[in-house]
């Protein structure tokens, strides 16, 4: 797709520049600006990048992320059907396009573990996007060494209970870097 653009351009009779946007970064700020870049520029054009860049979210508008930052929290109490968090990031969704082979696919936890917990939230940015009823864990074929589940959408009245909801606090700590959690619901 990149050569064939680049070919349809040098074609009309143009040539393709290259823009510097900023030279001598570190690393990690070039990856930061580039992200920003590809996002600000996909709005209304067609880039041929297979990857949005580093670490990069899909551009949001003010009301959407109001709405995410105010959310409320579910109530984790006893009450509370047992469940898994599994964070799923927006770059992932990019590269699969699927919500459900994003979640349940494929982590490094013992399946006989969480077969204790037959529902799975899924989390994006802090917010349960979905929920889904687990019908088993098994090994990955193709990943040794890793897991995952075979499930569908749960039931409205699970769905209610969760989605659209804030992840407690407690999920959310600085520094929890496992992209799954076990949900320890409060007990009343």
């Amino acid at each position: 797709m990149k050569y064939k653009t680049i070919r349809e351009i040098k074609d009309s009779g143009l040539n393709v520049i290259c823009i510097i946007q900023k030279y001598g970064l570190e690393e990690r700020d070039a990856f930061i600006i580039e992200s920003a870049l590809i996002d600000a520029y996909s709005i209304d054009r067609k880039l041929t990048n297979k990857i949005k860049g580093f670490n990069s979210s899909e551009p949001t508008n003010a009301i959407t992320l109001q709405r995410d930052l105010s959310a409320e929290e579910y109530v984790d109490s006893g009450n509370t059907p047992e469940y898994m968090i599994i964070k799923v990031k927006d770059y992932w969704l990019n590269q699969r396009n699927s919500r459900y082979d994003c979640t349940r696919s494929a982590w490094k936890l013992d399946p006989n573990k969480a077969k204790n917990y037959p529902y799975v939230l899924s989390v994006t940015g802090g917010i349960v996007r979905e929920v889904y009823e687990v019908t088993e864990w098994h090994y990955c074929e193709s990943r040794s060494g890793r897991a995952e589940f075979t499930g569908k959408v749960a039931e409205q009245a699970v769905q209610d209970i969760f989605q659209g909801k804030r992840i407690p606090k407690k999920y959310r700590k600085k520094g929890q870097a496992s992209p799954f959690l076990y949900g320890k619901p409060d007990k009343e």
